[in-house]
């Protein structure tokens, strides 16, 4: 654990944790727990900059998360792509479906390009986003419900041809 801790140290360090997220308004644990749901989102680390920008642009707007990744660990699933109704109705503290802002913490252990990411979000309007091929991470980024929606046509249509993918 000492191991852990004093990586992460050298990791927030060398990022400048504490002035950069401070920078963005935001605290370093909010930082930190941003740069797990980026992880947890998207594993292409060209992605993860306009993931956290969707983050902090739906936080400022006042908007829920809605991460999926969140409700995974709200209710303790993990390998799958999506969520049920069910589980997006689950009470939990880190389910950004039912509550706005961020979570009480992180929901995973991110690395360091997560974090870098947290703290150099993309310049963006970007309200959303989608994997629309988990096999090959293919993201969509959206700044309106409307072109979201299309994107999530794409997904769902990859889901119809791997079936027990999604």
């Amino acid at each position: 654990m000492t191991t852990q801790l004093k990586q992460y140290g050298n990791i927030a360090g060398k990022l400048d944790l504490v002035n950069r997220a401070k920078e963005l308004g935001i605290t370093p644990m909010q930082a930190v727990t941003t740069a797990s749901i980026i992880a947890a989102e998207v594993p292409d680390k060209d992605d993860q900059p306009m993931v956290a920008a969707v983050i902090y642009n739906r936080i400022k707007k006042g908007m829920m998360l809605q991460m999926d990744s969140t409700v995974h660990y709200a209710v303790g699933k993990s390998g799958k792509v999506t969520t049920t109704a069910e589980d997006r109705a689950n009470p939990s503290p880190y389910n950004t479906y039912v509550h706005t802002g961020f979570p009480p913490g992180p929901i995973s252990n991110p690395g360091e390009t997560a974090l870098a990411a947290a703290l150099q979000p993309a310049a963006t309007d970007a309200l959303f986003f989608v994997t629309v091929n988990p096999s090959t991470g293919d993201t969509r980024f959206a700044a309106t419900e409307e072109e979201h929606q299309a994107n999530v046509k794409l997904f769902q249509q990859w889901c119809s041809e791997n079936k027990g993918s999604c």
